[in-house]
């Protein structure tokens, strides 16, 4: 017996009354699909910025918007005259005022570091935060910016904001097995009615 016999024979002995191959498969993509989602409260945001002197600010930042968990993860990048630096979420706590909540990234626990304010608008904490400015030159909290703190020189953000990342679709491949279990079904009956 070939190997495409031995296929044919496990198909034959797979498929059962009500239950098809294609049906296991969609289920099995589906448990996967859920077994990776993350559960956390985080929502990730795309962060966007400029600083005087033309430094620019990307990267993302995790925040907690349901449970007032504050920030929870993020990296941040700077490039600054050609040179890239990495900024990743520091230990020291965060806090908050009446106007926006400040947190602290730096390199492995030194200098540089970036004190990002995030605006609160009519809230006093994060919860059901959606994205938006970032205290800076353009868009003051309090009188207050946030800034860049890089070999004893401070210079603040010009402009910068927060805006929901776009997730990557985790339901799409589930959605093309679907479509393809759908269609494998629906030429198969058209060709038993043949």
């Amino acid at each position: 017996m070939n190997k495409m016999e031995r296929t044919r024979q496990f198909l034959k002995q797979a498929v059962r009354p009500g239950l098809k191959v294609g049906s296991l498969s969609i289920l099995a993509v589906s448990a996967y699909a859920i077994s990776i989602t993350p559960s956390s409260n985080s929502t990730v945001f795309d962060v966007s910025g400029t600083y005087e002197g033309g430094a620019t600010l990307s990267g993302m930042i995790d925040i907690d918007t349901v449970g007032s968990g504050g920030v929870t993860g993020g990296t941040l990048i700077v490039i600054s005259s050609g040179v890239t630096y990495d900024f990743g979420l520091s230990s020291e706590p965060q806090f908050y005022s009446p106007d926006y909540w400040q947190v602290r990234f730096d390199t492995n626990g030194g200098a540089p570091e970036i004190y990002p304010g995030i605006f609160l608008g009519d809230s006093s904490n994060l919860d059901g935060y959606s994205g938006g400015p970032l205290c800076s030159e353009t868009f003051t909290c309090e009188g207050n910016e946030s800034g860049l703190i890089f070999q004893r020189v401070d210079p603040p953000l010009f402009s910068g904001n927060l805006t929901l990342a776009t997730p990557e679709p985790t339901s799409f491949p589930l959605l093309l097995t679907g479509a393809g279990a759908a269609v494998g079904t629906l030429l198969r009956r058209k060709r038993k009615k043949a």
